[in-house]
């Protein structure tokens, strides 16, 4: 992966300047999928969807996008704080509060970005979600399949909605969705993952591919 300089946005509430990394190429080498929809790699710069604003007088949370974009730090001539991934506290404050420069659709994107930030606690972490944050993490799974019930009318989202009852260990909801699935020539490993996983009644998320290019 070739760096190049720093973007620079700004906050849309007051204006402080964040920077963020820049690539000018990449690759999925070494990719890893992923069944709550992330993938990873070190090959591929992922920038954050959502932003706090470092200014402590200040930060608001706001969408990453092209709005905010304020020009490069050409050869870090600006000594300016770089932007950080939410945490899960903060897209629970983000999702409380709301972004100053978005709208309701932008609940969706949050809280599936927050339940992959649980998960990642399966993913780097403990290998379960925590204990104390089990009633929290149902909830948000339980607000994202509220807030996509009118729409599943694909097999992508089938299988997200399928995802999230067994994340939440609703392992019949699941196989009903699954049962559901039209056509598996472009989801069929990840597919058989969730419905693995679902047999074995695990409810945690599992990593279902990994490209070695």
């Amino acid at each position: 992966m070739l760096l190049a300089d720093p973007t620079i946005i700004k906050c849309p509430s007051c204006g402080t300047l964040q920077e963020q990394p820049t690539s000018l190429s990449g690759n999925l080498l070494g990719v890893e999928y992923y069944s709550d929809g992330k993938y990873e790699t070190e090959m591929l710069q992922k920038i954050p969807k959502f932003v706090r604003c470092s200014n402590i007088r200040c930060k608001k949370y706001f969408k990453n996008n092209d709005n905010v974009f304020a020009g490069f730090n050409h050869n870090n001539e600006q000594n300016i704080p770089c932007i950080k991934p939410l945490r899960i506290y903060e897209y629970q404050q983000a999702i409380k509060e709301g972004l100053i420069n978005g709208d309701e659709s932008d609940i969706l994107s949050l809280r599936i970005e927050l339940w992959r930030a649980f998960n990642d606690n399966v993913r780097h972490g403990e290998g379960i979600i925590k204990d104390k944050e089990i009633e929290q993490y149902d909830n948000n799974c339980k607000e994202i399949l509220s807030l996509l019930k009118h729409k599943i009318d694909n097999d992508g989202t089938r299988l997200l909605c399928a995802e999230l009852y067994r994340n939440i260990a609703n392992f019949n909801e699941c196989k009903k969705l699954l049962s559901e699935i039209e056509s598996l020539d472009e989801n069929k490993e990840y597919f058989n993952t969730i419905d693995e996983m679902c047999k074995k009644q695990n409810r945690y998320t599992v990593s279902f591919s990994k490209c070695k290019g």
